[in-house]
C-alpha cells in the first residue's frame, strides 16, 4: 500500500509560476522598504529582471545574495539564480 507521501512526490517536480516567484519577489522588496510593483519585475528561465529606475536596481544589486537566500526559503527550492 502506498503513502501519502508517495502521492506527493510525483508533484514535487512542479516549479513555482512567474506569477508566483514575482509576487513573493515584491513582499520580500515591500520588507526592505524597496517600491517596486510587480510589473517592473520579469521572471524568465531562472533569472529576475528589475525593470525600474536605477536607485531600485542599485538597492536590489546591494541586497542580491540576502534577496536569493530569501526566495529560496520562501519558495522552499533553489528556483531564482540570479537578480540582473
Amino acid at each position: 500500500m502506498k503513502t501519502i507521501g508517495d502521492f506527493f512526490k510525483k508533484f514535487s517536480h512542479i516549479k513555482p509560476t512567474a506569477r508566483v516567484i514575482r509576487k513573493i519577489m515584491v513582499s520580500i522588496l515591500d520588507k526592505k522598504n524597496i517600491p517596486i510593483t510587480e510589473d517592473e519585475i520579469v521572471y524568465s528561465s531562472g533569472i529576475i529582471y528589475i525593470k525600474s529606475n536605477q536607485s531600485v536596481k542599485n538597492e536590489v544589486f546591494i541586497l542580491k545574495q540576502t534577496l536569493l537566500k530569501e526566495l529560496e526559503e520562501g519558495l522552499n527550492r533553489k528556483t531564482v539564480t540570479d537578480i540582473r
